[in-house]
C-alpha cells in the first residue's frame, strides 16, 4: 500500500515561490530573511504569526486555511492536506462582481462557458455550488464544551493538562490572538480526547482563518472547470473582470475602494 504523501509548508514555498528569492519574499511578507529562511527550509518548530501566515499565503497564491495545514504538516500533525492548496478561480473573485450589470455577468459567464465549449467540449449544465461546509467549532468553544461536560474546573483541567490556569482559561475565552505552542495543542488533545488535527483546526477557526468559499452568486456559478484551463486563459477571463470593476468604480468617491478590492482578483505576476 503506497503511503500517502503530505504536504508541508516548507514544500508549498518551495512550489510556489518561482524565481523569488528569500530576500525577495520577506519584504513581500514583511518578515526578516532569516524568519522566511526558517519557515522555507522547514526549521520552524511552531506556528508562525498569523499575519505572517495570511500575507505569506497572499504571496504564494494559496489558501490561509491551506498554508495553516500545511504548517501543521511540518510540524507533525497531520491534517489530510496532499496538495498545494491553491485558491479556486471562483473564491478568489471579490464579492463587488456581484454589483456589475446583469448584462456583464450574463456575458461573461456566456464567454466561460464558450471557451469551455471549445477547449474541452463540455456542454454548460447548471452549475451547483456545495453548500459550504459547518463552520466547526473554535478552540474556545472545544475547551468550554468539555468544560461543562465533565464538570472539571480550569485548574483541574490545566493541571491535568501540564499548563498553569491562566493559559488555559486564556484559550477558554477565546482571549489568544496567535496559534498556541505546538505542546501545548498536543495537551489539550490529549486531556479533551479530541485528535489533535481537530484540536489545530479548531485554534485555526478562532483566529479567523476558516475558508469564506465562493463571496457572489456570479462566483458560485463559474463552473469548477475552469481551474482546469491554462494559467493565461483565467488570466484573460481575470483581466476582462478587472476591467469591468474598474469601469464600476471610476467615480471618484469610489476610487480607494476600487484600488484595494482590484487587487482581489486573480492575477498573474
Amino acid at each position: 500500500m503506497r503511503k500517502r504523501v503530505v504536504i508541508t509548508l516548507a514544500e508549498v514555498v518551495e512550489q510556489q515561490r518561482g524565481e523569488r528569492s528569500y530576500d525577495a519574499l520577506a519584504k513581500l511578507v514583511g518578515i526578516t530573511h532569516q524568519g522566511v529562511n526558517n519557515l522555507g527550509q522547514g526549521r520552524n518548530t511552531e506556528f508562525p504569526k498569523v499575519e505572517t501566515l495570511v500575507r505569506l499565503a497572499s504571496v504564494l497564491e494559496v489558501t490561509p486555511w491551506g498554508l495553516m495545514c500545511a504548517t501543521a504538516q511540518g510540524l507533525g500533525i497531520d491534517m489530510g492536506l496532499t496538495a498545494v492548496p491553491v485558491p479556486r478561480f471562483a473564491d478568489r473573485l471579490p464579492p463587488e462582481v456581484a454589483e456589475l450589470p446583469d448584462s456583464v455577468r450574463v456575458a461573461m459567464l456566456d464567454l466561460i462557458w464558450s471557451y469551455l465549449d471549445l477547449a474541452q467540449n463540455l456542454p454548460r449544465y447548471e452549475v451547483n455550488t456545495p453548500a459550504p461546509e459547518p463552520v466547526p467549532p473554535t478552540l474556545a468553544a472545544m475547551l468550554q464544551h468539555h468544560l461543562a461536560e465533565t464538570g472539571t474546573s480550569y485548574a483541574a483541567l490545566a493541571k491535568t493538562a501540564g499548563m498553569t490556569t491562566t493559559p488555559l482559561h486564556n484559550l477558554a475565552q477565546g482571549k489568544n490572538s496567535e496559534f498556541p505552542r505546538v505542546e501545548t495543542l498536543r495537551a489539550v488533545s490529549r486531556v479533551i480526547g479530541v485528535p489533535v488535527s481537530e484540536v489545530v483546526a479548531a485554534a485555526a477557526v478562532g483566529l479567523g482563518l476558516w475558508p469564506t468559499g465562493p463571496r457572489s452568486e456570479f462566483a458560485r456559478q463559474v463552473p469548477p472547470e475552469v481551474d482546469d484551463l491554462p494559467e493565461e486563459t483565467r488570466q484573460s477571463f481575470a483581466d476582462v473582470l478587472r476591467l469591468a470593476l474598474a469601469a464600476l468604480y471610476s467615480g471618484a468617491s469610489k476610487t480607494a475602494t476600487a484600488t484595494r478590492r482590484l487587487r482581489s482578483v486573480p492575477k498573474s505576476d
